[in-house]
């Protein structure tokens, strides 16, 4: 997936207050407002790409793709993301 994908996600988007989490193809961004995790998790879902929130608050929404995924799905994933949190 690489990290580099959700940092800028994070760069891009200051108004999340986003830090990155995770390890290896687990990667989550913490937000400052637990609401805006809430929201990008639904309209992802909206788009047919699943999220999972956590944190003490739901404040992070993680990425957990499948270590079998191709390229062209992780592009496509990572493309609804953007545009979930562009929405959001």
């Amino acid at each position: 997936m690489g990290r580099r994908s959700t940092d800028e996600i994070v760069k891009n988007h200051t108004e999340l207050e986003g830090t990155l989490k995770g390890r290896g193809f687990i990667q989550g961004i913490s937000c400052g407002d637990a609401s805006f995790a809430e929201e990008i998790s639904k309209e992802a879902f909206s788009q047919g790409l699943i999220l999972e929130t956590s944190g003490a608050e739901g404040e992070v929404f993680k990425l957990m793709p499948p270590l079998t995924i191709t390229d062209e799905d992780l592009d496509k994933g990572l493309n609804i993301l953007r545009a979930s949190v562009k929405k959001v």
